[in-house]
């Protein structure tokens, strides 16, 4: 019989693992460096070099959208697969000169200049959020700061409009579900699916208000940046 280790209890879904996980790392570096995990047809690899030398391996690539797709419940795929277009254009989906060139040109927007002018921004945020509980007997620290704070500081550098922060909230949500509940669910998806939408359209609309009404935001810098740089167009957004 295998270890329930590798079975149910292979992710961080046993509340004494959440606590300790390094003995299963441990179980995994010595007994399963290489292991096949059926539930997600996908491998994992567990010792360091093996892992840098597949990082260097050009045979392999970042895109892994059709896996997803394909361990979709199939009540579900073809409308993943509509958006799949999508999500192979993220920088984390692209390999080689592809990803350069993004990471490269977002670089223009998020750089160590730009983080430390969030101060003050990330500062009220903080406070905001304190306030909201500071008369409540107990505050969840993951629930009320932890999660909403970085959805709050990615509004501002994007130059989501303060009342929409809600929305990135939850489109931040619903794609964690998708892409950390294993098995994939039908619910998880269609959320998903939903949120992608809505935050593409989203988007487009942000990016013709910046067109339109020029910020020193994210979205704005980059509108700028694509205006002298002849390789990028709308397309990319």
């Amino acid at each position: 019989m295998s270890d329930p280790r590798e079975g149910e209890e292979f992710f961080l879904n046993v509340p004494e693992k959440l606590d300790n996980p390094f003995p299963a790392l441990k179980y995994f570096r010595e007994q399963r460096p290489v292991f096949y995990y059926p539930l997600l047809h996908t491998w994992f690899i567990f010792r360091y070099d093996d892992v840098s030398t597949l990082f260097h391996d050009a045979r392999l690539s970042a895109d892994r959208m059709k896996d997803f797709v394909d361990t979709a419940p199939t009540d579900v795929r073809a409308e993943l697969r509509t958006l799949a277009p999508s999500f192979e254009r993220w920088v984390l989906m692209k390999d080689g000169q592809d990803h350069a060139r993004l990471r490269q040109f977002l670089n223009f927007g998020f750089n160590a200049t730009v983080v430390h002018s969030l101060r003050g921004l990330i500062q009220q945020s903080v406070e905001e959020l304190l306030d909201r509980v500071q008369d409540q007997v107990h505050i969840d620290a993951s629930g009320d700061l932890a999660f909403l704070l970085p959805a709050y500081v990615l509004s501002d550098l994007l130059g989501v409009h303060k009342e929409d922060r809600g929305k990135v909230v939850q489109w931040s949500g619903d794609f964690v579900d998708f892409f950390n509940v294993v098995p994939i669910t039908v619910e998880t998806t269609r959320r998903m699916t939903q949120s992608a939408t809505a935050m593409i359209d989203y988007t487009k609309r942000l990016l013709a208000e910046r067109r339109a009404h020029p910020q020193a935001d994210f979205f704005g810098t980059l509108i700028n940046a694509s205006a002298e740089e002849a390789s990028f167009t709308k397309e990319n957004f």
